[in-house]
């Protein structure tokens, strides 16, 4: 009779332990067939400030915008950050007379039907930035 209740038992645990086995099973597929539907990790500003891009105000040391823009292109490719986020993460650094200069030649790019995209900022910005430095240099030449 002991035998029997042994038995008993010992079906009881194998059927307990295979029930728990199909669970996690099917745990692990829901998971990975979840894994699967889920969006890409969309890089974000959060993302993008994470990594401590510089400001610029627009006050011109000669290095400095070019530098500026080195130092921003290198989070961009460190990151993957898309093409078309990349202004506007980068207008979110601007201060002071920078930002003031943005408002400005933005509205002049969407008057002349000119895209604003990050590859015309950097054109615009180092004609504008260039040119200070140029005139600064030449100005204490001068003196």
């Amino acid at each position: 009779m002991m035998a029997t209740t042994l038995q008993q038992q010992s079906a009881t645990m194998a059927q307990q332990h295979q029930a728990v086995l199909h669970q996690l099973e099917t745990t692990r597929l829901a998971a990975e067939t979840s894994q699967l539907h889920q969006q890409p990790h969309t890089f974000s500003l959060e993302d993008f400030l994470r990594h401590n891009p510089p400001k610029f105000n627009g006050k011109v040391n000669p290095d400095e915008p070019n530098q500026w823009v080195r130092d921003i292109e290198r989070i961009f490719e460190a990151t993957q950050c898309p093409k078309e986020r990349k202004l506007s993460y980068v207008i979110y650094v601007l201060t002071e007379e920078a930002e003031l200069w943005w408002i400005g030649i933005k509205q002049m790019m969407e008057d002349r039907g000119e895209d604003a995209t990050w590859k015309n900022f950097k054109v615009r910005f180092l004609e504008e930035y260039a040119k200070e430095i140029e005139f600064l240099n030449k100005e204490f030449k001068k003196n």
